[in-house]
């Protein structure tokens, strides 16, 4: 499955980033994980959080807590999104 995502870079870590459609939030809770396990198969070992585009044109991250909090500090135009392929196809 293709995606549009992103690494960023923090003080101390990487974390992936893969951008979804709020829809993501619908899916029941077996789904979500097994969506997210896909994206995040394109980023082994590597923390990770979605980032939903809402309907009102702004965007929410989810996932932990505490990688969801610094992200909110970056900018979305400091980040370089691009495609990238799951390892599932």
């Amino acid at each position: 499955m293709k995606f549009t995502g992103a690494l960023v870079k923090l003080d101390d870590m990487v974390v992936a980033v893969a951008v979804d459609s709020e829809d993501f939030l619908k899916l029941e809770q077996a789904e979500k994980m097994q969506k997210m396990r896909q994206y995040q198969s394109a980023f082994p070992k590597t923390p990770f959080v979605m980032l939903l585009e809402m309907a009102n044109g702004e965007y929410e991250y989810f996932g932990r807590p505490d990688l969801t909090a610094r992200l909110k500090e970056v900018p979305l135009n400091y980040i370089t999104f691009k495609p990238y392929q799951t390892k599932e196809d």
